[in-house]
């Protein structure tokens, strides 16, 4: 038997001590699983009644003896914390260059990975040793905040449905289903050689999604693809290494939004929603309420407006390498293709680029 308990069994050690570590004065949110009644070197079992959650220091010391098999039982139905509101942690992960990487999209040394007019919603911003941090502020339907996180350091302001905490300190998940919030978040160390690998299966699995559904593909073999894509993304960090940080939300937010591991869903005014999915752009931030959503004319092509978006496309005629905005004055797009009409830089041709990054698409309210 592996001495991991299954999935079910861990959500219902975590949910009994309210997330956090249950000896008196702990809390600590980065969980483990001890074996006590009986112990694992008596019998091998995942039973509930006889385990707890622990961290990892007071694991350890559990392991000693340091608590009765009646304390532990005790500590079961009268845990630290009360109530899920006021749960904390800390990532100490912070690097001088951080890639955010969500719905599939690629942000590079972004300003910000989404936000509202008066606000940021997910951000990044660098301390005084220069190291990037990460901020979260995530509220539900009514306009209340459930969860932040500010410089690293987050907590829960309202009550969770459930946490997933490892002691690593490289991953958290949030889920606050009665307010219709989920936040996933992991931190990863990279090179070029990891990037590429993560491109080539991206590629790989658009390309078979496209092939599916009789959509164009790319004139192009899936190693060009994901090398063009790679430059792209790691020009500005040259051969060092840096990490990326992982990123799946949702959100009831004056503009819903969606962020999962193969897309980014924002639904936007005017009945209309757009999607982008996955992107080799290098993208400088969304404002979920203000991007673009109300230039939608009705034969639903994209008013040109101020880019927040830049990527390179080869040209065809002359092998020029083009920097283009996807929203530009440079192009449009054609939002049942995922295409851009734009002009090379250098022979001022004008082609057709595909870039499976904008989809727009009026919703039926009906």
């Amino acid at each position: 038997m592996n001495r991991r308990p299954p999935k079910k069994t861990r959500a219902a050690l975590r949910k009994e001590v309210n997330f956090g570590c249950p000896v008196d004065g702990c809390g600590s949110p980065y969980l483990s699983w001890h074996h006590f009644d009986p112990p694992w070197n008596i019998r091998e079992h995942h039973d509930v009644p006889g385990m707890i959650a622990l961290c990892p220091v007071h694991h350890a010391q559990a392991n000693k003896g340091a608590f009765t098999v009646d304390q532990l039982r005790s500590m079961k139905k009268e845990p630290y914390l009360r109530t899920t509101r006021g749960l904390k942690g800390r990532f100490e992960w912070k690097r001088e260059d951080m890639i955010m990487l969500a719905g599939g999209c690629w942000f590079v040394q972004p300003p910000f990975l989404i936000r509202t007019k008066e606000q940021n919603i997910i951000w990044m911003t660098k301390n005084s040793a220069g190291y990037e941090q990460l901020n979260i502020t995530i509220q539900n339907g009514e306009g209340v905040e459930v969860f932040s996180m500010d410089r690293n350091d987050w907590i829960a302001l309202r009550d969770l449905n459930d946490v997933e905490c490892p002691p690593g300190g490289s991953d958290l998940t949030i889920d606050c289903k009665d307010e219709r919030v989920f936040l996933r978040i992991s931190f990863q160390n990279a090179n070029r050689d990891v990037v590429m690998q993560m491109l080539l299966d991206q590629v790989e699995y658009d390309n078979r999604k496209r092939a599916d559904s009789g959509e164009v593909t790319l004139d192009e073999s899936t190693e060009e693809t994901a090398s063009r894509m790679l430059e792209a993304i790691t020009r500005p960090f040259g051969m060092k290494d840096f990490a990326i940080c992982k990123i799946e939300v949702k959100s009831d937010w004056s503009c819903p939004f969606t962020i999962d591991e193969r897309r980014i869903l924002i639904q936007g005014k005017k009945g209309y929603e757009a999607e982008f999915t996955l992107c080799w752009f290098i993208m400088k931030g969304l404002i979920i309420d203000e991007f673009g959503l109300d230039s939608i004319s009705p034969d639903g092509r994209v008013h040109p407006c101020e880019s927040q978006y830049e990527g390179l496309w080869k040209c065809k005629n002359c092998g020029a390498t083009n920097t283009i905005g996807l929203l530009g004055p440079q192009g449009f797009l054609d939002p049942n293709r995922g295409l851009i009409q734009a002009t090379c830089q250098q022979c001022s041709k004008r082609s057709t680029v595909y870039t499976r990054q904008v989809f727009y698409r009026k919703l039926d309210r009906t």
